[in-house]
């Protein structure tokens, strides 16, 4: 007898659905430049408007749904202090840098790597996976994937950094970042496509 095997990737990267991300972002816009205190009471009655509250009630529950283990509204709360609101301080930076003509490098990572990448989470996923009755569960974290990538690419890893003879440290450190980056992103799209794929 053939038994349908579901697969089931644990979750680490909680994701805000379009709508929440997009009303978390417009009062980071609204109160970007708030004191801390006046920040935090803006919050409070935001999250308690009657049009708005329905909203991020009904946001926790889908959260909650894929395992999300804590305080979801607080999670919001530090997206929209310490990420949203920089994010916008940023780009007006960035915005008044171009201005004034100052010309940022940018660090590209070649297709090869973003191929070898995309096997090695591949391969992560297969080789961290827990069978539980009728659910196939990889446990691995981005984190401790990249971790992994790392110690197991040393050279391709110090062949992307040297790529650029006249890198600082400072470009040293975008560079690791920015793989950093796509390792994680790469990481969350892959094990989003394995899910589906297994659900239709």
């Amino acid at each position: 007898m053939e038994t349908n095997l579901s697969i089931k990737l644990q979750t680490h990267r909680f994701v805000f659905s379009q709508h929440v991300t997009e009303l978390l972002v417009d009062f980071a816009k609204i109160h970007q430049f708030d004191e801390r205190k006046d920040f935090k009471e803006a919050w409070e009655n935001w999250i308690n408007d009657e049009d708005v509250n329905p909203i991020l009630k009904k946001e926790e529950e889908r959260i909650q749904e894929l395992g999300f283990q804590g305080d979801i509204l607080n999670k919001m709360f530090v997206s929209v202090r310490y990420y949203y609101r920089k994010k916008q301080t940023k780009t007006l930076t960035d915005e008044s840098n171009e201005n004034e003509g100052t010309v940022r490098g940018y660090q590209s990572i070649s297709k090869n790597v973003f191929t070898i990448i995309d096997e090695h989470i591949k391969n992560q996923l297969k080789q961290h996976i827990q069978k539980n009755e009728n659910v196939i569960k990889s446990t691995i974290s981005p984190a401790k994937g990249f971790e992994n990538f790392c110690s197991e690419n040393k050279t391709l890893f110090l062949n992307q950094l040297g790529q650029n003879t006249s890198a600082t440290n400072k470009n040293m450190n975008e560079i690791v970042a920015k793989l950093k980056k796509s390792y994680k992103n790469r990481f969350y799209n892959i094990k989003t496509k394995i899910e589906t794929y297994a659900i239709e």
